[in-house]
């Protein structure tokens, strides 16, 4: 219950600020890289990106800026900082062009 709250919050205030700073939709497949700046080094980089990225991503497609799953998401890269006084996520999506996967299949 409290995941599924918590969820909700942060998936309606990415699609607000989506809405407010009126994105346009990204196209196709992309990638996404997200610095996770954090206030403390307490919780570990895999806990604070985890769920931070799905929470993110549904918050974009709530606000049909991008497709959920494979249509929509070519990778991801995350970034971790610390920065005390202004904790805060930041994302940047690159249009996938060439797949990795192409250039390591054997």
């Amino acid at each position: 219950m409290a995941y599924r709250n918590m969820k909700k919050l942060w998936t309606t205030t990415v699609w607000a600020h989506a809405k407010q700073a009126q994105l346009q939709p990204f196209q196709g497949r992309n990638q996404f890289v997200f610095l996770w700046v954090a206030s403390s080094k307490r919780k570990d980089p895999d806990n604070i990106c985890a769920v931070g990225r799905k929470m993110i991503l549904d918050g974009f497609v709530a606000a049909n800026l991008m497709k959920d799953g494979w249509s929509g998401v070519a990778g991801f890269v995350d970034e971790f900082a610390v920065d005390r006084d202004r904790p805060r996520v930041a994302v940047v999506i690159i249009p996938a062009g060439e797949s990795l996967f192409d250039k390591v299949k054997t």
